[in-house]
């Protein structure tokens, strides 16, 4: 069913100089998350089944909205 609110969103995090780094696209199917509460800019909990070889996370979807965490504190070197 179309509600015109996403399902899913195009997240990133920073790498050591500051810059943005995409990794890809991210679903949010799960009850915990409310879909009108993830906006550009909100930190987000993602889980994921691996990282490819290009940095893109596959078989990721988002836990919950972290409110205690601000954009700049998601680094590229906490993707494991």
């Amino acid at each position: 069913e179309r509600t015109g609110v996403p399902r899913s969103w195009y997240v990133g995090v920073y790498d050591e100089e500051g810059r943005r780094f995409p990794l890809g696209k991210v679903g949010a199917f799960v009850e915990k998350v409310d879909p009108r509460q993830v906006k550009r800019g909100t930190v987000v909990e993602v889980r994921f089944q691996e990282v490819t070889e290009d940095m893109k996370l596959r078989g990721s979807f988002i836990l919950r909205v972290r409110h205690d965490k601000l954009p700049s504190e998601c680094l590229v070197s906490q993707i494991r």
